[in-house]
């Protein structure tokens, strides 16, 4: 039986672990493609709320948001597989002296990619989530186009 030291062990197995996962010579990098991200939210209070949340921008770096008003849309565009998940999520919260009484305010967040609503919650503090691929997608027939005028 030939008995190998534990250096040249431990170079065997490493080789043999690399030799199926190495990319062929000469194959070409994953394709970048551009989506169209569409953000969406609103909140259910009345005045003296605002909306506080977080958005994936276009270099896939989480940036706050923070308005007075009851909804907010934000569209940017993205490139795959630089960045490969966006998410978007916030909550309603007083803005300045206001109280909130007994009904609590909930917040909707829609988040759209190449004009398809791809996830879709409301809650107290919702959060959408999307993994992009390389493919750009057609709208679903009867998915509603995100809303510019909000």
């Amino acid at each position: 039986m030939l008995r190998v030291g534990p250096p040249v062990a431990v170079l065997l197995v490493a080789a043999g672990a690399l030799s199926g996962c190495s990319t062929p010579a000469g194959s070409p990098p994953a394709a970048k493609v551009t989506h169209t991200v569409t953000y969406e939210l609103f909140h259910s209070g009345g005045p003296g709320l605002k909306i506080v949340g977080a958005y994936t921008d276009d270099r896939g770096a989480s940036v706050s948001v923070e308005t007075p008003q009851s909804t907010w849309t934000k569209q940017v565009n993205v490139v795959y597989p630089d960045v490969t998940i966006v998410v978007l999520g916030g909550n309603a919260a007083p803005d300045g002296d206001t109280v909130i009484g007994a009904q609590i305010p909930q917040l909707q967040c829609i988040l759209s990619v190449d004009g398809s609503i791809v996830a879709q919650q409301h809650s107290l503090s919702p959060r959408c989530e999307a993994k992009l691929t390389g493919t750009v997608t057609t709208p679903k027939p009867g998915s509603p186009a995100p809303s510019a005028s909000r």
